[in-house]
C-alpha cells in the first residue's frame, strides 16, 4: 500500500513540475523567434550568420536588412523586393519565380537560376559565375560584375563590361563592346578581330591569341603565358606583362619600357636598338638574341641567359656581370 502511494505521489509531482515548466519553455521559444525576426544582419556576429537554419513561409516576415546573409538554407518567400540583399549569398538557388530587390550590388548569384528580367537591377560587383544568361535581360552596366564561366547573350555591344570578370567564357561568337579595359579574360575564347576593342589593363593570360587581331594599344595588358600572334611590332607594349611567354617567333615592338618579360623565351629574337629601360628580364632566355644598340639601362637581367647574344653597343646596367655559362649574376 505504501509502495503504491509513493508511486502515485511521484507521478503527481512529475505532472506538477511539467505544468510549471511548459509555459516558461513556450515563452522562451517565442522570445527567441521574436528576437530573430527583429535583428538585422549588421548587428549579427559571424556565428549567428553561419548557424541560421530557420525556415520561413510566405506568411512569415524576414528581417528587412539581410545584408551579408547566407540565405541558401532558408526557404525564401516569393517577394524580396523590399529587403536589403547587398552582399547576400543566393548561390545555387532557383530564383526564377522570386521578386528580388532592385539593388543586388555585391550579391552572390553563382550557379543560380535567375529571373528572366534583371534589366532594371543594379548588378555592379555581383557574382553571376556559371549562370546561364543567354535568355536573361541584363542591365547595361555590368562594371565589376563576375560573369566567369557563364553562358552569355550573343550581343554585348551596348554593355559596360570594364573591370568585369569574363574568365573562361566563350566569346568567339559574341559581339563585344568597344572597351574591355581592366577586364579579367583569363583563358577566354575570342573572336578573330579585337582590333577596335580597348584592352588596356585587361588580363588575357593563358589565352590562345595566335589567330586574333589585337589592338595597337596593349599598354598595361597582361599577356602572361598567352600564345601570341607573330607580329606585335606596331603595338604599344609599355608596362605589358609577358611573363613565361614563348616569343621566339614573335616580332616585338622596339619600345618595351617597363614591360615584364620574366621567364620568357626570346631565343633568337631581334631586339636591335630596342628600348628596354627598366624592363624585367629576370630568368628570361635571351640566347642568340640580337641586342645590338639596345638600351638595357636599369633593366633587371638577374638570372637571364645571354649565351651568344649580340650585345654590340648595347647600354647595359651598372655592375653587369655574366658567368662563363652565359647567365647574368
Amino acid at each position: 500500500m505504501n509502495y503504491k502511494l509513493m508511486s502515485y505521489t511521484k507521478l503527481v509531482f512529475f505532472v506538477f513540475i511539467l505544468l510549471i515548466l511548459y509555459p516558461v519553455s513556450y515563452a522562451s521559444s517565442n522570445i527567441k523567434a521574436t528576437k530573430y525576426k527583429s535583428f538585422t544582419c549588421s548587428n549579427a556576429n559571424d556565428d549567428e550568420k553561419k548557424n541560421i537554419k530557420y525556415v520561413f513561409s510566405d506568411q512569415d516576415s524576414l528581417p528587412l536588412n539581410l545584408e551579408g546573409f547566407d540565405l541558401r538554407k532558408i526557404q525564401l518567400p516569393k517577394n524580396l523586393s523590399k529587403h536589403n540583399l547587398k552582399r547576400a549569398n543566393l548561390s545555387n538557388l532557383d530564383l526564377r519565380n522570386i521578386s528580388l530587390n532592385l539593388n543586388l550590388e555585391g550579391v552572390n548569384l553563382s550557379r543560380s537560376k535567375l529571373p528572366k528580367n534583371l534589366k532594371n537591377h543594379n548588378l555592379q560587383g555581383a557574382s553571376l559565375r556559371e549562370c546561364d544568361l543567354q535568355n536573361i535581360l541584363l542591365p547595361t552596366n555590368l562594371i565589376g560584375t563576375d560573369l566567369s564561366r557563364s553562358r552569355l547573350p550573343w550581343n554585348l555591344w551596348k554593355y559596360d563590361l570594364e573591370y568585369s570578370n569574363l574568365s573562361y567564357c566563350d566569346l568567339s561568337r559574341v559581339i563585344l563592346p568597344t572597351s574591355l579595359e581592366g577586364a579579367d579574360l583569363i583563358k577566354a575564347k575570342f573572336p578573330k578581330d579585337l582590333s577596335r576593342c580597348n584592352l588596356k589593363g585587361a588580363d588575357l593570360s593563358e589565352c590562345d591569341l595566335r589567330y586574333t587581331l589585337l589592338p595597337r594599344d596593349l599598354e598595361e595588358t597582361n599577356l602572361s603565358k598567352a600564345r601570341l600572334p607573330r607580329d606585335l611590332s606596331k603595338c604599344n607594349m609599355k608596362y605589358t606583362k609577358l611573363i613565361s611567354c614563348c616569343l621566339t617567333d614573335v616580332l616585338l615592338p622596339k619600345n618595351l619600357e617597363n614591360s615584364d618579360l620574366r621567364n620568357s623565351n626570346l631565343y633568337g629574337a631581334n631586339l636591335c636598338a630596342a628600348y628596354l629601360k627598366q624592363t624585367n628580364l629576370e630568368r628570361a632566355n635571351l640566347e642568340g638574341v640580337n641586342l645590338e644598340g639596345a638600351n638595357l639601362e636599369e633593366a633587371n637581367l638577374k638570372g637571364a641567359y645571354l649565351k651568344n647574344a649580340n650585345l654590340t653597343n648595347a647600354k647595359l646596367p651598372k655592375n653587369f656581370k655574366m658567368d662563363k655559362d652565359g647567365y647574368v649574376v
